[in-house]
């Protein structure tokens, strides 16, 4: 392949992901510039934010799955209504929507990827643990 031919199939690659990125996160495609470009602080910051959000949901889940558990084993045998399961979902998603873009930006990175670390390291433990 020759080098023009190289770097036209890497932008090609570039300005793919940099669509799909750009549906995912609500942010305009830009056509105009180069198709990958460099993360602004505030977006590193909140991706610093995602990353701790997802092992603590997790976390949540595996350490307090005999808590869940018995709430919807009450909810399934008639004790309680089901909506409660449906709206604790939608509290839990909701809040996690408005978590990450206005505090993501904010929480510095210094802070953030210690704490990641450190909640990937214990949800690893988590699993080693309930796997062996």
């Amino acid at each position: 392949m020759k080098l023009n031919q190289h770097n036209g199939f890497v932008r090609f690659i570039l300005r793919a992901i940099d669509v799909l990125v750009g549906y995912y996160v609500p942010r305009r495609v830009r056509w105009d510039q180069e198709p990958y470009r460099k993360a602004t602080g505030s977006e590193k910051r909140f991706g610093g934010l995602f990353m701790i959000i997802i092992p603590a949901i997790f976390l949540a889940v595996v350490v307090g799955h005999k808590y869940f558990d018995k709430a919807v084993n009450s909810m399934m045998y008639g004790r309680h209504s089901i909506t409660w399961l449906y709206v604790g979902f939608f509290v839990l998603a909701g809040g996690i929507g408005l978590i990450l873009p206005i505090v993501g930006p904010k929480i510095s990175l210094r802070a953030s990827i210690p704490v990641a670390v450190l909640l990937w390291a214990i949800l690893a433990w988590y699993a080693w643990k309930d796997l062996m």
